[in-house]
């Protein structure tokens, strides 16, 4: 674990290492974590509009499932086709 102090001069991240230290710690869902990223100016220097039109582009969104839900062909293990066995049939 470490607790670090990071600033940003002339484009550059500068890292001071408060502490360090090889304690086991528990960070709880709840914790807030911060993070610099330096994003280099020639990542601003691309076309200034997309080259695609957004009404063309399926995204596939669709409603997630609940927990408690089971979507067809699903018993609690996946479908026959998700375990890699092939549909069976009698003869």
């Amino acid at each position: 674990m470490a607790r670090m102090l990071c600033t940003v001069h002339s484009s550059q991240v500068v890292v001071e290492v408060c502490n360090a230290s090889t304690e086991e710690v528990i960070v709880k869902a709840e914790a807030v974590v911060a993070m610099e990223v330096v994003v280099p100016e020639t990542a601003f220097e691309g076309k200034a509009s997309p080259s695609f039109n957004m009404n063309e582009v399926d995204i596939g969104y669709r409603e997630p499932a609940r927990a408690s839900e089971r979507r067809p062909g699903q018993n609690g293990r996946g479908s026959d086709e998700e375990q890699g066995r092939g549909a069976r049939r009698r003869l």
